[in-house]
């Protein structure tokens, strides 16, 4: 009986995993950053309420600070976190042969937005 005659198998390019790396961190780049971001915020954040107002989601209740953007940061992520998404991975195909530096690019991009963004939070002065 003869061998059965398969085809070379050719080694990876490191172009192919170049590639192949960017199309993962375009699609899981900006749920890690977001992430992180809303927790370092919110780990920053007093985790008290402010005066004589009583704690949690109620009738003349407020959020702590902390809850509250936790709270925030799990409602604008379920919008801003996809379209970031979107658009690295479209940067993603589009840059070809590059696409690792446009997706750094963008998720760099991102991050600036997100860390200006934490910074402002941290820096406001408590409602009393």
């Amino acid at each position: 009986m003869a061998s059965p005659q398969h085809a070379p198998v050719r080694p990876v390019r490191p172009a192919d995993q170049a590639s192949a790396a960017a199309w993962l961190l375009a699609l899981f780049g900006p749920v890690a950053i977001w992430a992180s971001a809303v927790w370092l915020t919110a780990m920053a954040i007093s985790p008290d309420v402010v005066g004589d107002r009583c704690e949690g989601i109620g009738w003349g209740c407020t959020l702590s600070p902390r809850d509250g953007v936790l709270f925030a940061g799990a409602y604008v992520g379920l919008f801003l976190v996809p379209i970031a998404t979107a658009i690295t991975l479209i940067g993603a195909g589009f840059g070809r042969g590059r696409a690792t530096k446009v997706v750094g690019t963008m998720l760099g991009l991102f991050t600036a937005g997100v860390v200006v963004l934490a910074v402002a939070i941290v820096a406001a002065p408590p409602n009393s």
